[in-house]
């Protein structure tokens, strides 16, 4: 099929096959004919000198149906698609041969390679059977440059051989080949990428005269719609002249490893003496100013004397044909030029070259005139201040008040307050900041928040003046400034976003600060709030996540009015752990938004320790400390003890003179603040608010190189589970978690190519798998981060055996005596994870069946013929015994070895509003009825296991298990020495919600095998239940043992018990299984152990767990949550104790309304999961029907809309799949409006499906 058609994979795999088994049987005759073809080659190695294009011998194929007399493969017949698949050699001889001959195949021929340079074209997804570098390794890139750089290129007609659609495919290609070779650092390309690059810098000159020669024909594809013609950010086609050879220039010039810097002087003196080029100068001028700036092999080229290098001939062509060209560029010859070239001056930095520079670059390029010439008619003209380094504040004021009083061209008005913002931030702005400019990028596409750097700073440490390190910082710097006091409560004179203002000094016209939240009282916050709520009848008080929306949409909007590198200061009110308005501590108010933060230490006595607990508090949280600021204090020198302790731990430390005491002359007492302010703010340049800034930048540009190299880091390092990496091979598949909070990770997507300009750089992602099921409490959440710094700084790791510590005592007893061990158990054993955890549980099973089948640990016989009894579909870990513990199916491999037997059990769903029972074929065949799919009265009847134990379905399932159990006893071929099941849910398995009827059934029958009941220990085998999943609320029951009514004799119990914060397993188990292994020998002893057994870390945020649920399964969110479940009975429901209610944390008119739609096969929830199966023909775990179907949930839903969610920005959802089952998690605190958004979300991709 034609590459543009709809592609069919089964057809390509079973042509591949076929094709794979000729090549194979012809490898000797294959050889031979390329031994010919070398004959060939040395016999035309004249004409292949003349020209590189042409090869006059056909290569050979496998790939040809037919074939002429004379052994020559007949093209018509000719499979291309098997060819550049399989042959890329012969694929890259066959384009040189077919071209050569101007024959039409090589249009088909092109379209395929297209597609192999492309990696994210649709046939990548089906896997290719040839890699890329082999098409490297044969030069492909350097053939079609050579090719689309001969005359007669790009001619129009679709039927001419030469033509505008066949020239656009091999430009393409080159470029997609360019990109390829440029991905990823030099040092880690290869030999065969190297060789490549030199080819096609050493055909660079070559293409750019033949793109230059056909610049006439080329502005033709302007008018036909190419399906890669790039466009600019008003949607307009790019100049394909300036596309191909700046594109090609710009990467060759800043990535490849030799450049000839001749080329740049050809080029400048072929652009100059042609007049036509006017039409492209804006494109030419902004691609040629992002050389300079992004071009570090070629910068010394670019200050070479005139007369040579590309400046200033070229730079100064462009400008005057800019000059001469329409008001229509003039927007590109302010936000471009201007800014780009003097931009690329501030990067070097010194004063020095500034000076020396500035007249050649100012005057040579008559930047003056060029404003002059598209903005104002009467600017006046002013000369260099060559003490202030750049033009003076006269000259700003003359300028800016020109611009105001001139009359401009019709055209031009609507550029009006562009034309006012970009000469006050040009003329002044960018040439005062030469030491505090951060490294900027070429890309114009990136987003903006990548151009506002924000910070926090918390102060008042012993009482320093908190609007200082703002006012400080916001004079230092002269680029666009945002300063917002979220909160404030002072007089309105007082406050500190006024005071800022007052004192902003030359930086006032670029300062902007705002208050979102003013309280009159000078208290604090929380009790300022307070008092204003009952002085007055209309006052709002924000809740924290409302607070944090507002913060965070506050910076939002500063960032998409930002046309220029910005910093914004988020100024708290008070210290670290100063109240919020609600009363909470100011670093869980701001955790979700974690901003990199500007601490303020206290010079007083007592201001060491203060400053050091508030980093600490800080670094807990999770924040990132950029800086510390204080005053210097010449009698305690806190700054000095501060600097050395801090260079330590790599904080830098920044000290300035302290304020001089408050006038009583209020007019007196502003001159000295102001010239408090000049001093330590020189207009030199320098000090230690400056070298404070450039760190902050320095600090800002580490972390977004760490974020944007993360990627392909990742794909070079990292080997993932469950991840079949050739799936997985660009940097887009990489999802970047820079950090997470609540229910969402803070996701950079940077990387992603569907960028918007408006979009920041990082967004809020919710963890719809709850991490693997781990997330019981959200992220980072601040309790338990106490709590596992409480056990580290105590214990660290301590041994265990014989020995005890006070967490995981406490932990024992806990689960021991009120938790799912209550009643039952009597010992606890810890281990590492839900995995080796199982695996001491059935280590504990077989070991007990064994001493009762031998009848005693003395005379037990170790057996290797035990085996276990479970469920299909269950999963119990990837350690060896946990795997043999389960049937063979996709987690199995060649380590598994199947020992035991699995019932195929009955399910529960909810199916368009019903809630039903499906049996599987061997149940349903004994019941009877019309179909495998019975209708249950209620969700609440379903799981009301003992009123349904005495029913007919309850009979079917005795008198099955009974029978197959007699069945399996017959065969003798392995012994079933424990049942192992997981209660009511198999996760892995594809989420499958167990009739617990049947799980119920089970157990007794079970447990009347041998026809003994022995109250205190276990009879028939041992019973084992894998709550690793299931248990601690999963599904809204601390243990599904009450809802079952049966107890286990072994639990294991993970992921929620820690909150999700540090791994940790416990395995229960009863006294008669205890002994067990209770003897006078060691070696009877459980002989199995972890390293970091009983993790105190791990114990102790474990006990802080069951505290935080016990409080929040009393709290009202969870009680409403229950009545909500309850009132949507059809009937009514005896009360039942809270151990045994069936409820949700999903609402269920939710549920209901999935449960209805034609692409929802059935949905089922209890507690924070939420399982939607889609309707599939091919249903289980390799399906990708559920991935397909919600693949629209993983992107960001509106740039411009708030949301629930911390920090209220807009945001996706990172949920996993198992097949056709695409499953959902809340954790244990979600609240109602961030559960809603969810579910709106889910729906709402649903229903576009």
């Amino acid at each position: 099929s034609h590459i543009s058609a709809p592609f069919d994979p089964k057809s390509a795999s079973d042509r591949i096959s076929t094709r794979l088994t000729l090549a194979l049987e012809a490898v000797c005759r294959q050889e031979e004919e390329l031994r010919s073809l070398q004959d060939a080659r040395e016999d035309n190695s004249e004409d292949q000198t003349q020209d590189p294009t042409r090869l006059n011998v056909p290569p050979p194929t496998q790939y040809a149906t037919r074939y002429h007399p004379d052994g020559r493969a007949e093209l018509a017949s000719v499979d291309w698609w098997q060819v550049v698949n399989l042959e890329p050699t012969h694929a890259v001889e066959w384009m040189q041969y077919l071209h050569s001959a101007s024959h039409l195949e090589v249009h088909e021929l092109i379209q395929y390679l297209s597609a192999i340079a492309n990696p994210e074209h649709e046939i990548h997804s089906t896997g290719l059977l040839v890699p890329w570098d082999a098409y490297v390794e044969a030069q492909l890139p350097c053939v079609l440059l050579d090719i689309i750089s001969e005359p007669g290129m790009f001619q129009s007609g679709s039927k001419v051989f030469k033509s505008i659609n066949y020239s656009v495919e091999i430009l393409t290609t080159v470029l997609h080949s360019l990109l390829r070779l440029m991905d990823g650092e030099l040092k880690s390309r290869s030999h065969r990428d190297l060789t490549c690059l030199k080819g096609m810098s050493s055909r660079i000159g070559r293409f750019s005269r033949a793109m230059w020669n056909q610049r006439q024909r080329i502005q033709l594809a302007l008018k036909h719609e190419v399906r890669t013609l790039p466009r600019d950010d008003k949607g307009h086609p790019i100049s394909f002249y300036t596309f191909s050879v700046m594109s090609l220039m710009y990467r060759l010039c800043t990535q490849s490893h030799d450049f000839p810097k001749h080329l740049m002087q050809k080029i400048s003196r072929t652009l100059r003496d042609d007049r036509s080029v006017g039409k492209w100068g804006s494109q030419l001028m902004y691609v040629c100013t992002a050389l300079l700036t992004n071009a570090p092999r070629i910068f010394s080229s670019v200050m070479l004397p005139e007369g040579s290098g590309i400046v200033p001939s070229l730079l100064i062509h462009c400008q005057r044909q800019l000059c001469s060209s329409t008001a229509g560029h003039a927007e590109d010859a302010t936000n471009m030029t201007i800014e780009n070239i003097f931009f690329m001056l501030a990067t070097k930095k010194t004063r020095a070259y500034f000076e020396h520079q500035i007249d050649r670059y100012a005057g040579k390029l008559n930047l003056i005139g060029l404003i002059k010439r598209f903005f104002v008619k009467e600017i006046q003209d002013a000369e260099l201040e060559t003490k202030g380094g750049g033009y003076s504040r006269h000259f700003l004021d003359l300028q800016l008040a020109s611009v105001q009083r001139v009359r401009l061209d019709p055209s031009m008005a609507e550029y009006m307050e562009d034309v006012r913002r970009a000469s006050a931030r040009i003329w002044h702005d960018v040439l005062h900041s030469l030491h505090s400019t951060p490294t900027r990028s070429m890309e114009h596409t990136r987003s903006r928040n990548e151009l506002v750097h924000a910070w926090q700073s918390y102060g008042k440490l012993g009482g320093a003046i908190l609007a200082n390190p703002e006012k400080m910082l916001c004079q230092s710097v002269r680029m666009f400034q945002s300063s917002a006091i979220p909160s404030s409560s002072s007089r309105p004179e007082d406050a500190d976003d006024e005071y800022i203002k007052r004192f902003a000094g030359p930086s006032a016209g670029k300062i902007v600060t705002d208050c979102l939240f003013r309280f009159d009282e000078p208290v604090s916050p929380h009790l300022a709030a307070r008092l204003a709520l009952k002085s007055r009848t209309k006052v709002h008080v924000p809740a924290d996540d409302q607070f944090a929306i507002h913060v965070s949409s506050h910076i939002r909007t500063c960032a998409q009015k930002t046309r220029s590198f910005s910093h914004l200061y988020a100024e708290t009110a008070g210290g670290v752990h100063s109240p919020s308005l609600t009363g909470t501590s100011q670093l869980d108010a701001y955790r979700p938004l974690l901003l990199p933060t500007i601490l303020v230490g206290d010079s007083r006595l007592g201001g060491i320790s203060a400053t050091i607990s508030s980093y600490e508090s800080l670094i807990v949280r999770g924040y990132t400390v950029d800086a510390i600021l204080l005053f210097r204090d010449e009698y305690y020198r806190n700054w000095e003890y501060l600097q050395d302790y801090f260079a330590e731990r790599q904080v830098h430390v920044s000290s300035v003179d302290a304020p001089p005491p408050k006038h009583a002359d209020d007019a007196t007492n502003a001159h000295q603040t102001e010239e408090y302010y000049q001093r330590i703010v020189p207009s030199t340049g320098e000090g230690d608010i400056f070298r404070l800034q450039s760190h902050l930048n320095e600090c800002h540009g580490k972390r977004l190189q760490d974020l944007s190299s993360m990627p392909r880091r990742t794909l070079d390092s990292i080997w993932w589970p469950f991840v079949q990496h050739s799936h997985f091979s660009h940097e887009r598949d990489v999802t970047v978690i820079d950090s997470a909070s609540s229910d969402a990770f803070s996701v950079y997507n940077g990387h992603r190519s569907n960028l918007e300009p408006e979009s920041s750089l990082l967004e809020p992602h919710f963890d719809g798998s709850a991490s693997w099921w781990t997330q019981g409490l959200g992220h980072a959440h601040p309790a338990l981060s106490l709590a596992a710094a409480r056990a580290a700084g105590r214990y660290g790791h301590v041994m265990f055996p014989q020995a005890t510590h006070l967490p995981a005592l406490k932990l024992a007893e806990r689960l021991i005596q009120s938790g799912p061990g209550k009643g039952w158990a009597s010992r606890a054993f810890f281990s590492d994870d839900g995995s080796t955890g199982m695996e001491v549980a059935i280590k504990m099973a077989l070991r007990a069946f064994a001493v009762r089948a031998s009848g005693g640990l003395d005379s037990r016989v170790k057996r290797r013929d035990l085996g276990v009894l479970g469920l299909k579909g269950s999963y119990h870990g990837d350690t060896i015994g946990a795997m043999d513990a389960c049937e063979e199916g996709v987690y199995t491999s060649e380590w598994h070895e199947a020992k035991g037997y699995w019932f195929d059990p009955p399910t529960v769903s909810i199916r368009k509003g019903q809630t039903v029972i499906s049996l599987p074929d061997a149940i349903a065949s004994e019941v009877g009825a019309a179909g495998s799919f019975v209708d249950t009265p209620s969700l609440h009847w379903t799981y009301d296991v003992e009123g349904r134990l005495h029913t007919a379905l309850a009979d079917t399932y005795r008198s099955y298990i009974k029978r197959t159990l007699g069945q399996l006893r017959e065969r003798n071929s392995i012994t079933l020495a424990a049942l192992i099941l997981e209660p009511i849910v198999m996760g892995a398995g594809g989420m499958i919600f167990v009739d617990p009827l049947f799980q119920r059934v089970l157990v007794d029958a079970v447990r009347s095998i041998d026809g003994e009941s022995r109250p205190a220990e276990w009879s028939g085998m041992p019973v084992i239940f894998d709550e690793v999943f299931v248990g601690m609320y999963r599904l809204g029951l601390q243990s599904t043992i009450p809802l079952l009514g049966v107890s286990p004799d072994i639990s294991v119990h993970a992921k929620v018990l820690t909150g999700g914060l540090v791994p940790l397993a416990v395995t229960l188990a009863s006294d008669s299984i205890f002994k067990a292994f209770y003897s006078d020998k060691k070696a009877d002893a459980l002989l199995h152990g972890h390293s970091y057994t009983a993790y105190p870390v791990g114990c102790e945020v474990a006990n802080e767990t069951l505290k935080i649920i016990d409080r929040l399964s009393e709290s009202e969110s969870w009680q409403q949550a229950k009545r909500s479940w309850e009132e949507t009975e059809k009937s009514a429901e005896v009360a039942r104790p809270d151990d045994k209610r069936i409820w949700s944390f999903w609402e269920p008119d939710f549920v209901n309304v999935i449960s209805h739609l034609d692409v929802v096969s059935e949905v089922m929830t209890l507690g924070t999961v939420l399982s939607i199966k889609v309707k599939d023909n091919s249903s289980g775990y390799q399906s990708h029907s559920a991935q397909n179907i919600l693949a629209g949930i993983k992107e960001i839903a509106s740039e411009r809309d708030t949301s629930s969610l911390p920090g209220g920005a807009p945001f996706a959802i990172n949920y996993r799949t198992l097949g056709d089952v695409a499953y959902f998690m809340l954790s244990l605190n979600t609240s109602l409006e961030v559960t809603r958004a969810v579910q709106k979300r889910i729906l709402d991709t649903l229903r576009m499906a």
